[in-house]
């Protein structure tokens, strides 16, 4: 059987596949308002077979929105407009998570397709950005080459575990402008591996694991417990079933709901 599509189970949530739809920003809430867009677009990647669907970065303050445009949970009518989305991706099969976020010196931007930078001085849609402390707590930055710094990390996420952490997903913070991050072809999964194996924790990665082959290897190696699959989401919502086609899982279509894969199969190619 393919690793990939193996279950996953943590705690008392078992995913159907190790398959992930990782936080995407989409930048159409309105006053942090979630709305029809959301949950047809969620919906729709959680009916394309992912074990895992996550809600974009979701702001805990109206400052801490990277755009006007960024979803947020800040009170409880934004908190229950999430409601109809989780219900959707529960339907659907998947499991829903969400990423709390806060933009920090990031907020107060334009939206990507409209400038990608900060919203100029007096634009009545901006705010004041808030920046974390000048004392420096927990964050290590590393760039794939210092072996001091991953081991410091590796420690940092040792007492994150002992905190109560259950799984970790190792990610490229973007924090420095001048940092150098070596791109390449899942280029984080070694990285993870050693997460892994050194702080015992499961762990996840996204950022250059477009291809079936790519997903299942990292997971039957044993670098990543998860695979984050996001822009090949994005231009192909049934990701997974493209997976698992390629994969040669048998009846690949049922990775699908059945009102798609009765007739994907009774008509396959």
């Amino acid at each position: 059987m393919s690793a990939l599509f193996e279950p996953f189970t943590l705690k008392g949530v078992t995913l159907r596949n190790r398959i992930a739809v990782p936080p995407m920003c989409q930048y159409m809430a309105v006053d942090g308002l979630i709305n029809e867009w959301h949950r047809v677009h969620l919906a729709g990647l959680a009916r394309g077979g992912a074990g895992l669907v996550i809600t974009e970065a979701t702001a805990v303050s109206p400052k801490g929105r990277i755009t006007p445009g960024c979803a947020g949970i800040w009170n409880d009518t934004l908190a229950q407009a999430f409601a109809p989305v989780v219900a959707s991706i529960k339907a659907a099969g998947a499991v829903p998570g969400i990423q709390i976020a806060h933009a920090g010196r990031k907020a107060s931007a334009n939206r990507p397709w409209e400038g990608d930078d900060h919203l100029a001085a007096g634009d009545p849609r901006g705010w004041p950005t808030i920046a974390p402390s000048a004392i420096a707590f927990g964050v290590i930055e590393y760039d794939g080459r210092d072996e001091e710094t991953l081991a410091e990390a590796i420690e940092l996420a040792r007492g994150f575990k002992a905190e109560g952490l259950d799984l970790l997903s190792v990610s490229v913070g973007f924090s420095t402008p001048t940092a150098n991050i070596p791109w390449a072809p899942a280029f984080l999964a070694p990285i993870a591996q050693r997460v892994r194996r050194e702080a015992g924790l499961p762990v996840a990665s996204a950022w250059g694991i477009d291809t079936p082959e790519l997903a299942e290897g990292v997971v039957r190696d044993g670098q990543l417990d998860l695979v984050m699959v996001g822009r090949a989401h994005l231009a192909d919502p049934h990701w997974p079933y493209y997976a698992a086609r390629t994969l040669g899982i048998d009846r690949p279509a049922w990775v699908l709901p059945a009102p798609y894969a009765h007739w994907l199969e009774r008509y396959r190619d």
